[in-house]
């Protein structure tokens, strides 16, 4: 898990600096650290991470 986090990282500074480009990436991390963070017993972890993801995902939906 510790891999997935770094990514998520290093995708949340590069959203930062460049939305439109990173975010969806940053979308996918996300989700993907949600699962890692269930497989770990860290459901409340997993529900906030997953949250983020679901919304960063339907904000990118909506601007299409």
């Amino acid at each position: 898990m510790r891999a997935t986090e770094r990514s998520a990282a290093v995708h949340r500074r590069a959203a930062d600096r460049n939305p439109s480009v990173h975010e969806p990436e940053l979308a996918r991390v996300l989700a993907n650290l949600s699962l890692c963070r269930q497989n770990d017993g860290d459901f409340d972890g997993a529900v906030t991470v997953a949250r983020e993801s679901v919304a960063l995902t339907r904000r990118l939906a909506e601007s299409d």
